[in-house]
């Protein structure tokens, strides 16, 4: 009888093979003894690893792990794509062993069955307003998930100068935007 860690995989009745079995009744029992042999292995489970961006730990794809054993998954956030967008890991979701779902770029488990885990993503774009001479920019300069409506800049000139125009992805003579990211 196999112990929680091992399974059978293989039973043999004076040398018959009768297949992986945990139990075997003898019929017509004689005087004589019956030779039983039987192999066990480490039960392994899959865990299986999805990610579109970067390279988590186990790396993506499926691999077999024998049971029990501690996973400690994580992958590296951000993931750059250029000077102008990157990948953002905002969390996992998960079946089997691994927890359902979770906010952070790392989960720990220990992995007792065949399990999944997907790593979420967001796109995240750079704004960078700046101002010429004469004036400045008023506002939050940085990194905003794809699609965030309500960013405001305001252009503020100095020295008695006005202000003449927006350049760059955004044409305007306006000097409050109301931007979304995109």
């Amino acid at each position: 009888t196999p112990d929680t860690n091992y399974h059978v995989t293989d039973v043999y009745i004076d040398g018959s093979p009768i297949g992986a079995t945990n139990s075997y009744t003898f019929f017509n029992v004689t005087n004589g003894g019956h030779a039983v042999w039987a192999s066990f292995a480490l039960d392994e489970f899959a865990l299986t690893v999805n990610s579109a961006f970067g390279a988590p730990t186990p790396g993506v794809g499926l691999s077999s792990n024998i049971w029990n054993t501690l996973i400690n998954a994580s992958v590296s956030t951000p993931v750059p794509d250029g000077a102008t967008t990157q990948y953002v890991c905002t969390g996992w979701a998960g079946s089997g062993a691994v927890p359902v779902s979770g906010t952070s770029n790392s989960v720990s488990f220990n992995l007792t069955n065949n399990s999944s885990l997907t790593w979420n993503w967001s796109t995240q774009v750079v704004l960078n307003a700046i101002a010429g001479a004469n004036g400045s920019v008023v506002g939050s300069n940085g990194w905003y998930n794809y699609g965030a409506t309500g960013v405001i800049v305001t252009a503020v000139p100095t020295g008695g100068y006005s202000f003449v125009n927006w350049t760059g992805d955004i044409a305007s003579t306006n000097p409050v935007l109301n931007l979304t990211m995109t």
